[in-house]
């Protein structure tokens, strides 16, 4: 129990002429009532600063250790010789001549405790600079990836460890060669030539160096040693650490490759991020997968494909390939379109031409259905080159989903219809999509669509291999979905992760300057509730176990596309086309998932979702 004397009047004035300044600062505890002697000293210029004094009541000395440098930046020493001292005292004690004042504690200042006995104990006040023993590394961040770093500082002998957690098959050596680093105040780092820069404060550690801190006084030191690490695995149908990939807006001056209006759907295979372009398919943006950057010298090549076609839909396979649907009409009122419905795929990689593995005439039909349009959106289930595979798209002006299935890369039949339930408005805009979930038909086809009609938030629904469509609640929690009758899912996907069944889903508003967001949820019990209430994650409102902002770079940390400028100086390339397209894109060892968003004259956000558990 702490206790605190308020001495009356008589022994008040006594205690004037002790060290403490304020005499109610006198606080002793029961421990130490009578015995124990506390001095402090503060610097004259900012006595809100205290240093603690070590107390030799054997030699009468009291040593006060004074930071080498008093700032962390600047080597500014404090005045030794302008020092004041504040004393808490064993009862009824006092210092003569009195601790108050400004004091010279370079050469040392004497006074004695006498007590209340009449014991007297002479005393010296002594300061001296003290260079730190500091060896702490207080923060590494990698400048070119976003990484996990872990740091371990050295413990029971053993030197410290920089873990770079492996969190993507895209991480390597030369993205390390660029970090920031922090480390103790007027501490230095030790290193083998050209690891570290002291003027920038930089380290490189792409060759995984060793290096050493060495604590300003030059004696304590600390060993780290850098290495790869990986890091804990989850168990089937968990979702592990989840982070932002990168992020960016597109402007007038800085398109990012993309053309206005054109850039309509988005592909992955191997390390690329491919962008349609209905202008000109032969200027089809290619981006690194991983970090958002442009690859101009990196082209798709679309030797074969028709100058007076439009491709606006792309999208890739289970086994990596690129396949793109040409936009298909009967009538002249598209501008550049196809006459006949044709499935290009890139069987051998991007930079080999593409092999037509369907060329029906639209004008022909399809299992009887007259079609006036098809292939302004696709999605596939399956390879497209060997196997069953399912590719899903829209007839908009014909309400209808379109499922055509391909066996060893042939084309084998397809499903056409309308199987959906009452409540899904008879409505079917241009940029509507169909998401096949499996490849067989039992006895039909089975599909995630939504129709992006305006009104009634727009629906979003599975249709089951038997029987009508169930829809989607979407009155998800405000902070990851938008709750006004204007919000629409426009773009979708479906994966299946870790023994987990995934829908992501891409919402704006119906207006032209619209942000744009998505929502990941997992679906395995697909029901009506499912995608509301097992949320994984959104992009502006993080996941339920972590805080709402998952860590991001760039403008991926907002959540958001968005057609006003986040650097106001600018001018964003166009507004929202009301088009959108998110895309899962599994690692080649299928312990990391990345999701993709584009919105069209806004620019793309990606996040990587992983089996690690962080």
């Amino acid at each position: 129990m702490k206790i605190k004397y308020f001495l009356g009047s008589l022994f008040a004035a006594a205690f004037a002429f002790t060290g403490c300044e304020d005499p109610d600062s006198l606080v002793n505890s029961e421990s130490i009532v009578g015995k124990q002697l506390i001095v402090k000293a503060y610097y004259a210029a900012d006595d809100s600063k205290e240093i603690p004094g070590e107390v030799d009541m054997e030699n009468g000395i009291v040593r006060f250790k004074v930071p080498y440098y008093i700032s962390d930046v600047a080597p500014v020493q404090a005045d030794l010789t302008k020092m004041k001292l504040r004393a808490t005292v064993p009862l009824y004690s006092v210092f003569e001549p009195s601790l108050v004042g400004v004091h010279d504690l370079q050469e040392g200042y004497h006074s004695t405790l006498i007590y209340k006995d009449g014991k007297r104990v002479a005393f010296s006040f002594e300061a001296e600079r003290v260079k730190s023993n500091a060896t702490g590394l207080n923060k590494l961040q990698l400048t070119k990836v976003s990484a996990t770093v872990k740091i371990i500082a050295p413990a029971n002998g053993e030197n410290g460890k920089i873990q770079i957690l492996k969190t993507t098959d895209a991480l390597k050596n030369s993205d390390l060669d660029d970090a920031i680093i922090e480390i103790a105040p007027w501490a230095t780092i030790e290193a083998a030539e050209g690891i570290y820069n002291p003027e920038t404060k930089r380290i490189n550690l792409s060759t995984l160096p060793e290096f050493t801190i060495v604590a300003q006084n030059g004696i304590d030191k600390a060993v780290y040693q850098t290495e790869f690490a990986t890091p804990e695995m989850l168990g089937p149908g968990e979702i592990g650490y989840i982070s932002s990939m990168f992020g960016f807006q597109v402007y007038k001056d800085d398109p990012h490759g993309f053309t206005l209006d054109a850039n309509r759907s988005i592909a992955v295979v191997d390390n690329y991020l491919i962008l349609s372009n209905a202008n000109n398919f032969n200027n089809m943006p290619v981006l690194d997968r991983y970090t958002g950057k442009l690859l101009p010298d990196v082209k798709v090549n679309c030797e074969g494909i028709p100058a007076n076609f439009c491709i606006e839909a792309i999208t890739m396979d289970e086994g990596g390939h690129l396949v793109a649907m040409p936009f298909a009409a009967v009538k002249d009122a598209w501008g550049k379109y196809s006459e006949d419905i044709i499935v290009y795929v890139w069987k051998n990689g991007i930079d080999k031409a593409p092999e037509a593995i369907m060329q029906h005439k639209l004008a022909n039909g399809l299992n009887g259905a007259t079609l006036s349009a098809l292939g302004a959106t696709i999605s596939v289930r399956g390879d497209m080159t060997k196997g069953d595979a399912v590719l899903g798209t829209v007839a908009p002006f014909d309400l209808r989903y379109v499922m055509l299935h391909f066996q060893d890369g042939v084309y084998k039949d397809v499903q056409v219809e309308w199987r959906c339930s009452g409540d899904v408005v008879a409505g079917v805009y241009r940029m509507a999509q169909a998401t096949p979930v499996s490849t067989v038909a039992s006895p039909k086809y089975d599909y995630i669509g939504n129709n992006a009609w305006f009104g009634g938030r727009g629906n979003f629904f599975y249709v089951p291999n038997e029987g009508t469509s169930m829809s989607f609640d979407q009155s998800l929690p405000t902070e990851h979905f938008w709750s006004d009758a204007t919000a629409i899912v426009v773009g979708h996907d479906y994966v299946e992760f870790n023994g987990l069944k995934l829908v992501a889903a891409a919402q704006l508003l119906w207006a032209g300057d619209s942000p744009a967001r998505f929502v990941v949820s997992d679906m395995t019990d697909m029901n009506s509730q499912a995608f509301k209430n097992k949320i994984v994650f959104s992009s502006v409102g993080g996941r339920g176990d972590q805080s709402s902002v998952i860590p991001g770079t760039g403008w991926t940390v907002t959540g958001y596309t968005a057609g006003a400028p986040f650097d106001p100086s600018r001018e964003v390339l166009g507004l929202n086309n009301l088009y959108l397209d998110v895309q899962f894109a599994k690692s080649k060892d299928e312990k990391t998932l990345h999701v993709y968003m584009l919105s069209p004259n806004n620019g793309i956000i990606a996040y990587e979702m992983t089996l690690y558990k962080l």
